[in-house]
């Protein structure tokens, strides 16, 4: 069943100068023990998150995406209009033990979900955990998506209930989320994602959590999820992270691409990550995927649920939904631009939209998802 909420919200705000940002693919060759070093930041304080994480509080400076040297793009706040402000370096205040600051990051710090070395083993290499969600030669996506085409987007939300879908087996993953993309053609497709996600492989459990992921090359050499590679820069005494479970709280996001929740600044993805999608997105999308191994073929394709596992007519109360669902231009004008659903096997996973005008907080929606294998017409 249905039991969280997850307010979600893109906007775009005015780009600031960055410095060139190397590839992330620098290092998908590390070792295993390398790469757990170097995603690990040193703590200055850590502790066990309520829900089972193991949080790092990094030094602001010290994450991935800002780390000086030859890959470090600068943070030019003076012609920054995201509120950021001078704090002490990280340490923790001089009259404060770590016994008192308990399950909290310190004033300077950013929360940090510390990577074990099982979960990048589970994946086979670093490389892989890092593009865990590009296609792989045995893997198959579906989705159940609804595409809005529109020149000049600055702003798009929608309001997701979360639910925790069946997820069959390793290195599978079931998902709903909004994806911003600037769509030129192959292989120059720049996307930016955030949403919830079940992946069981990847967390090392099978509760729905917030994820973000880019990719400035249609997943080809950029991008990853989270902060496990460089990119979304987490904002300076975040109080949440990206990999977090979704508890009771409402979230909402907010991009500059940048990323609220509860109206707190979690992150950002800098403008030097991208070319066309720096300015604007021309092409939004709602929905849900799925992945599965093409080694079930022959039978059912895919135990593998998307959104509760219900089908879209089931409605309210059983199926999955976006609703309140909005597109702003740069004058912060709403937009609703024709759509284009995507529903490549729509006996295991589908969608239908809707408008409620009687009812602000529904509005422009739609319910997704299904039961995939668990569907006796969903073979091949």
């Amino acid at each position: 069943m249905a039991f969280r909420m997850f307010h979600l919200v893109f906007t775009y705000v005015l780009s600031m100068p960055f410095m060139i940002l190397v590839s992330p693919s620098e290092v998908g060759n590390m070792s295993i023990h390398d790469y757990i070093s170097y995603v690990n930041p040193p703590a200055v304080h850590n502790y066990e998150h309520d829900n089972g994480d193991n949080i790092l509080c990094v030094k602001f400076t010290d994450q991935i995406s800002l780390r000086p040297g030859k890959q470090q793009y600068g943070y030019h706040k003076k012609n920054s209009n995201m509120g950021w402000r001078d704090t002490p370096a990280g340490e923790p205040s001089s009259n404060m033990s770590g016994s008192e600051l308990g399950k909290r990051c310190p004033e300077g710090t950013v929360s940090v979900m510390e990577i074990k070395y099982e979960q990048v083993e589970s994946a086979g290499s670093v490389n892989k955990f890092l593009r865990r969600k590009m296609i792989e030669s045995n893997q198959v996506h579906e989705y159940a998506v609804a595409q809005f085409s529109n020149e000049g987007v600055y702003r798009a939300q929608g309001v997701f209930n979360i639910w925790q879908p069946y997820v069959a087996s390793d290195g599978i993953f079931s998902l709903g989320q909004i994806w911003l993309v600037h769509d030129q053609g192959l292989p120059t497709r720049q996307t930016i994602e955030a949403g919830w996600e079940v992946f069981p492989s990847h967390y090392g459990d099978s509760r729905p959590r917030l994820f973000v992921y880019w990719t400035a090359d249609n997943y080809k050499s950029t991008g990853c999820r989270n902060v496990e590679c460089r990119g979304f820069v987490l904002f300076n005494g975040a109080q949440y992270y990206p990999g977090q479970p979704i508890e009771q709280e409402i979230l909402e996001g907010n991009a500059i691409w940048s990323l609220y929740i509860q109206n707190k600044i979690v992150g950002y993805w800098p403008g030097a990550l991208f070319s066309s999608l720096a300015e604007s997105t021309n092409l939004v999308e709602y929905g849900g995927e799925v992945v599965y191994s093409t080694n079930d073929i022959g039978t059912p394709l895919s135990k593998t649920h998307m959104g509760s596992g219900y089908f879209p007519k089931e409605g309210f109360s059983k199926a999955a939904y976006i609703r309140d669902i909005q597109m702003h231009n740069s004058i912060d004008t709403l937009v609703y631009p024709q759509e284009n659903i995507i529903a490549g096997k729509p006996p295991c996973y589908n969608l239908t939209l809707g408008i409620d005008n009687t009812n602000p907080e529904w509005g422009h929606y739609m319910f997704f998802g299904g039961p995939g294998g668990d569907n006796p017409s969903c073979l091949n």
